[in-house]
């Protein structure tokens, strides 16, 4: 994320008093709808420009064949550390099988979301599985592990296999998991058809765009004043600047969402409330938070995302940061890793000459006899190869640091363990 708490809430202040003053009823109804569909909207158009861009319609798996790149910029805070197996399917004509595979020598996981980013199954043992619909679920008798009832029709997978190192050895064995990771049957492919853009300002098209993405709202009635409409396209019915104003107030609600969603644990570090990551409920504002920050993130009996705001990181061609692991590596569980990963300010990996965006679990780390470790990273590489073994390569400016730990044990998600130190020198 790009803030420190503090200058989280010195935005959040100024957000709101600019807006306060301005506000009236259908500005209100306008921030209100923003803040409930914005995720919605965010899994569309992923959705969108997925299927378009592959050239594929619903109810199909694209594997990713090797780790993401500099190159890959699809989602923001993509990882370093697995390959990604990405369908979109639609059980609006009933169920659809799938099949995955037996998994026991690393990481792996298919996991689910709903239209709305919910992350509400992960599976990740080998077997036929079946999705179903809310409306086919009645109809189940005698129902398993095995048998999935989405809360939507649409569901986004991110399945992920964890990429022990970059060998060909390694990625051999990666692909025959792959090769036995299909769709077994499913309705016919829908075709994913271009969105549509009205001739209207920039915030009047995301409201087009957001009446497309929440036709499961069951309230959305309240919203046909400022022209949402189960039954048509959005259709404006206020001045422009309503909806400005309503987006600029959704905006400040979802920044503040942060200050009751984020804990600290130590050292600097946050975490996110483990029982809203991933399973937001009706809390909108930080389900609003994690699509423009993170979406896509898995509950926090999966995975957890450690983030550091103890100070504002930036970086010249001079400066070096550490990361000093004094109790060593997050503590996971045998099949589970971590990873140190830098990004730029616009949350992608930075680009660099040894394509090195992570540390982690699969690397060599140059320790301590105690088993402690530092991390550095900076513009310019180590001179040594001891320390260029924990370099992380970063690009001038403002950059930002994420800490994952895939399957963690409970020192890790709850502060028993010592998060990095972390000083600029």
């Amino acid at each position: 994320m790009k803030f420190t708490l503090a200058s989280l809430a010195a935005a959040l202040i100024g957000a709101v008093q600019v807006v306060a003053q301005n506000t009236t009823d259908p500005v209100l109804t306008a921030a209100d709808v923003w803040v409930y569909g914005l995720a919605p909207l965010s899994i569309l158009e992923t959705r969108q420009a997925f299927l378009l861009n592959a050239g594929l319609g619903t109810n199909q798996i694209v594997h990713q064949a090797v780790l993401s790149t500099a190159d890959n910029r699809f989602v923001v805070k993509p990882n370093a550390d697995t390959v990604y197996s990405i369908a979109f399917y639609d059980l609006s004509l009933g169920p659809v099988k799938l099949h995955l595979p037996n998994v026991t020598d690393r990481y792996f996981v298919a996991a689910l979301y709903d239209a709305n980013s919910n992350n509400f199954a992960n599976p990740r043992r080998g077997g036929n599985y079946t999705l179903y619909s809310q409306r086919d679920a009645p109809a189940l008798r005698n129902r398993t592990s095995y048998d999935i009832v989405s809360p939507t029709d649409d569901i986004w997978q991110i399945g992920r296999i964890y990429v022990k190192n970059s060998t060909d050895a390694d990625y051999a064995i990666v692909r025959r998991y792959q090769a036995n990771f299909t769709v077994v049957a499913a309705p016919p492919k829908t075709v994913e058809l271009p969105p549509v853009f009205r001739n209207a300002s920039d915030t009047v098209n995301a409201y087009y765009r957001l009446n497309n993405a929440v036709t499961n709202f069951s309230n959305i009635t309240k919203y046909t004043s400022i022209g949402l409409s189960l039954l048509r396209p959005f259709r404006p019915l206020a001045n422009t600047s309503i909806y400005t104003l309503g987006q600029a107030r959704a905006n400040a609600t979802i920044l503040a969402s942060a200050l009751r969603f984020l804990r600290p644990v130590n050292n600097g570090w946050v975490l996110p409330q483990s029982d809203l990551i991933g399973n937001f409920g009706r809390d909108y504002a930080v389900r609003s938070l994690i699509a423009q920050q993170a979406l896509g993130a898995l509950t926090s009996d999966q995975a957890i995302y450690p983030l550091y705001t103890g100070q504002r990181l930036v970086a010249d061609i001079s400066t070096t940061w550490s990361f000093f692991f004094a109790d060593g590596a997050p503590p996971t569980d045998s099949l589970g890793f971590w990873s140190l990963t830098a990004y730029d300010a616009d949350s992608f990996f930075v680009k660099n000459d040894i394509n090195r965006y992570k540390l982690g679990s699969s690397d060599n780390l140059t320790k301590n006899t105690n088993g402690s470790f530092t991390i550095t990273a900076s513009v310019a590489p180590p001179n040594t190869t001891d320390l260029r073994r924990n370099w992380l390569p970063i690009a001038p400016g403002v950059f930002q640091i994420l800490l994952r730990a895939y399957l963690p044990r409970n020192s890790t998600s709850n502060g028993t363990w010592a998060y990095p130190v972390v000083t600029r020198n």
